[in-house]
């Protein structure tokens, strides 16, 4: 595939040689550190069922060595200016081609819907719409009142507040010189607040490239219909992000009575660059900031791996701070910190990009660990993703967080759910004995139509609803026998997309089983994965962690220790 691709889709003519000379060079040269590098990438690359051209560039940039090599080897060819001078000049042909042509093919069909878009034509294609970028509706936000100038033509408008309310979709012909007045009135599908559950984004950055993030956080919330938002400051060399100017706490300028914006702080370390090390935590409603804010590579070269994220979770306790470990409970310390009982949630899909994945939570939670789910957008809101906590109809911060707390959570991009157990909700213990039947009931309501809904055991799917053509909202009661402790929740998921392209799912925080004296089976099997985890983190810091001393390193693998014994000791 990208021998014969690099020739056709790449620079042609000099293409064609770079490939030959490619191959010249591999047999002239099996014990060349360019010839492993290069067969190397391009052996394993073919072994992929998704093959893409732009996986070969790292070989291409060769090109001048490989065909230089064929020309200084074959010197005495027959037609050797030639064949220079062609490489020459198309090399200068398709650069300029390349300059004067744009990177993205959809740019010409762009200019022929401006050009055209008045003359009322319907415009077909093929694969991907050319109204949408990166699958989604081009969007700007609004205090509630705005006046546009455009041309005549079709236009389509789409209006959304969060999630909990209907959108408002309208094809409209305008016509130049005339005033069109529009008044929308937007209407909720359900009543959330009236039942008490309320909205929050707990963990939320602008980047360095923002340039008005006061104007963006004003309407975040109100925009999004977040009760709760909390942005966060964080490290990463000697970059400036907008959200790092805010001060510590509750940011007056942006709250009310319905809104409550805060600024807390995401404490990091990685491995590599760009890959989790220890772990990414979000510490909110603290007081004085938490140092260092990250360590390890995310500040220089020279920055030690240390101090661990555990004893950042400690400052913040100390503050009274909420402790909250993000992407789905990655890093390395996640379950060093979460069995010494050192974090309160944990967020899972922030950002969204992250797969929707329960893995190393389940797994915390077959281990005994009672921790609620939670949930933001990361970089921007760049998805609906938000956390519901149960409080009271009228919203009051400090009684919403206090029942995150407790666990009175579901988090989703859209649907609502909701799980109760005889009268328990999530974040309650049921005690109850070993054989005994509990009934189960799941409550859903959704603007978009949820496929399956699933009740979960211990990490284990026990009962499953199917709907074929979407449900929007419903409600199934199933009575499952418990045969030890642990943990049921439920959760819902649709191929169905929001506007921000993602699928639809929704998960509830558990409610906890006790009191039958017999450990699951997922117990052993989720302890024994954290004590490998755990083994192979001390692995890391012994021989990869870099530290100003051997007191620091020793420090660290005792706290690992620690946490593995913990683990060893469940069972």
């Amino acid at each position: 595939y990208y021998l014969t691709t690099t020739i056709i889709e790449l620079a042609p003519v000099l293409s064609l040689f770079f490939v030959f000379s490619l191959i010249v060079f591999w047999l002239k040269n099996p014990k060349s550190v360019f010839t492993w590098i290069t067969f190397l990438t391009a052996f394993s690359f073919s072994l992929f069922g998704h093959k893409e051209i732009r996986y070969i560039f790292p070989v291409y940039i060769f090109a001048p060595l490989f065909i230089s090599y064929f020309f200084d080897t074959y010197s005495k060819i027959k037609f050797d200016k030639f064949f220079k001078t062609l490489i020459i000049i198309s090399n200068i042909v398709f650069l300029i081609l390349t300059l004067f042509t744009p990177a993205n093919n959809k740019v010409g069909v762009y200019k022929f819907l401006y050009n055209n878009h008045n003359k009322g034509e319907n415009v077909f294609y093929i694969e991907n719409n050319p109204y949408l970028v990166n699958n989604m509706e081009p969007f700007f936000y609004t205090n509630g009142q705005f006046e546009m100038d455009v041309t005549s033509g079709y236009y389509r408008i789409l209006v959304e507040r969060g999630t909990e309310y209907t959108p408002y979709k309208k094809d409209i012909f305008l016509t130049s010189n005339k005033r069109f007045v529009l008044d929308i009135s937007l209407e909720r599908w359900g009543s959330l607040p009236e039942k008490g559950w309320h909205p929050g984004n707990t963990h939320l950055h602008y980047d360095e490239k923002e340039k008005d993030p006061n104007r963006r956080l004003k309407y975040d919330s109100r925009v999004e219909d977040l009760r709760m938002t909390a942005i966060s400051i964080l490290k990463r060399g000697n970059l400036k992000y907008a959200t790092n100017d805010y001060p510590h706490g509750v940011l007056n300028e942006f709250s009310d009575t319905h809104h409550h914006v805060q600024n807390g702080e995401e404490t990091r370390h990685n491995s590599k660059p760009w890959e989790i090390g220890y772990g990414h935590v979000m510490l909110l409603d603290i007081k004085n900031n938490v140092e260092p804010v990250s360590r390890g590579l995310l500040v220089d070269q020279f920055e030690p791996d240390y101090p661990p994220l555990t004893y950042a979770c400690n400052k913040a306790i100390d503050q009274n701070g909420l402790v909250i470990w993000c992407h789905n409970g990655q890093g390395m310390e996640a379950p060093v910190a979460a069995i010494l009982k050192k974090v309160h949630a944990i967020n899972l899909f922030d950002p969204y990009w992250i797969d929707i994945e329960y893995t190393l939570w389940y797994h915390m939670l077959n281990c005994g660990i009672k921790l609620p789910v939670s949930t933001g957008t990361d970089w921007f809101v760049c998805s609906s993703n938000r956390v519901y906590t149960l409080s009271e109809p009228s919203f009051d911060y400090s009684k919403w967080v206090k029942q995150l707390r407790s666990g009175r959570t579901f988090i989703t991009n859209g649907p609502a759910l909701m799980i109760s157990i005889e009268e328990n909700i999530p974040g309650d213990t049921i005690t109850t004995v070993a054989g005994k039947t509990l009934n189960v009931k799941v409550d859903w309501e959704s603007y978009f139509q949820i496929e399956n809904v699933e009740i979960i055991f211990n990490g284990i799917v026990v009962s499953k609803k199917h709907f074929k053509n979407g449900s929007e909202k419903s409600s199934f009661e199933v009575d499952i026998e418990v045969k030890s402790d642990g943990w049921i929740a439920a959760r819902v998921n649709s191929s169905k997309r929001d506007s921000f392209f993602q699928p639809i799912w929704a998960h509830t925080s558990p409610i906890y089983i006790s009191g039958t004296g017999i450990a699951s089976d997922q117990l052993t099997l989720s302890s024994d994965f954290f004590a490998k985890k755990i083994t192979e983190g001390i692995e890391w810091v012994k021989t990869k962690g870099r530290f100003y001393s051997d007191v620091q390193r020793k420090e660290v693998i005792d706290l690992f220790k620690q946490a593995k014994n913990m683990y060893q000791d469940l069972t």
